[in-house]
């Protein structure tokens, strides 16, 4: 594997209006082949794309979350935390008594 700075990626992470954190990979081949170069300046999680995140975010919490305790327990911790009250109202005991397995 070999790493090279694309010195353009470092510039603009730096730029406090942009705040890119681009990244590129292209795959090269033992039979002299190669992938095409894929290259993202502002990947799902960088603020400018947080609208695409958050969604992905919440699909994958409760996705793990339903995979790994029980349904009424992930259920319950699901409805606390589409509601900032009753989160806040929330004790820490009270979920870790949720998120007992």
């Amino acid at each position: 594997m070999e790493v090279v700075e694309n010195e353009r990626f470092t510039r603009e992470y730096l730029e406090p209006d942009k705040r890119a954190i681009g990244n590129a990979v292209q795959v090269f081949f033992k039979d002299g082949g190669s992938s095409d170069k894929v290259s993202i300046d502002y990947p799902v999680g960088h603020r400018r794309r947080r609208s695409e995140g958050i969604p992905l975010l919440e699909e994958k919490f409760e996705r793990y979350l339903r995979g790994r305790i029980s349904h009424k327990n992930a259920g319950e911790i699901l409805a606390i935390c589409a509601d900032q009250s009753a989160f806040e109202a929330c004790t820490v005991d009270r979920m870790m008594g949720l998120l007992a397995l």
